[in-house]
């Protein structure tokens, strides 16, 4: 695999604020939206799901955002994956992809704070990816992924990586007010209903060096 000139080793710590929406999936709508790979439709065994619109202001490769999709675990390795990703540089996506196999993508950002309420753009005006809004409220809580871990498998060419990152921040109970995907871009979770959703402001990070194997 290429390693590119400004790559930075994992491991990595990061800083930042964001949300994560948690949502449990149908698995046929997973197959038919979720943007997985022929592997992965065999191997997909559902569970939480994940959407998290992440604002990273501190890490090894300076500050980016960050919109992903996690469908849920898979068979095998009972891990999740990410399996739809994109950030707003360059230098972010060819990190993510050599450290972690994350399959990044680059796109404009835009990310407004007023109040209590976060309104996030992803994508060219002409061609958008998603637009939400998102407010928050209540009372700070401390969150740990000791809680919940999501544990990675994730494989890019011919390496299958095992990340287990790990992190831990204050949260707020936030809602969804209005979404509008692009199902050409990024899953539809317009009709789908978040079981819960957080803002975590701030958190920290640490993504460890992965357990990296060939694929078969």
């Amino acid at each position: 695999m290429h390693i590119p000139i400004n790559h930075q080793d994992a491991p990595w710590k990061l800083k930042g604020e964001g949300f994560i929406l948690v949502y449990n999936f149908d698995k046929d709508w997973v197959m038919e939206h979720g943007f997985l790979t022929e592997e992965q439709k065999r191997n997909f065994k559902g569970g939480f799901g994940f959407v998290m619109l992440v604002d990273y202001r501190s890490s090894p490769i300076g500050p980016y955002y960050e919109l992903l999709f996690i469908p849920g675990k898979f068979e095998g390795s009972n891990r999740y994956s990410i399996t739809k990703i994109y950030v707003d540089t360059k230098s972010s996506k060819i990190n993510g992809r050599s450290n972690w196999g994350i399959p990044k993508e680059t796109q404009p950002f835009i990310w407004q704070s007023r109040g209590k309420t976060t309104s996030i753009g992803v994508g060219e005006e002409a061609d958008p990816v998603l637009f939400c809004k998102i407010s928050h409220r209540g009372i700070s809580f401390p969150v740990t992924t000791k809680i919940l871990p999501i544990k990675l498998i994730q494989q890019l060419e011919d390496k299958i990586f095992l990340t287990d990152p790990a992190g831990n921040g204050w949260a707020k109970s936030a809602k969804l007010e209005s979404i509008k995907v692009n199902p050409i871009h990024f899953p539809d979770i317009s009709k789908q209903k978040p079981l819960f959703a957080f803002r975590v402001a701030p958190f920290t990070m640490h993504f460890p060096t992965p357990n990296i194997t060939l694929s078969r």
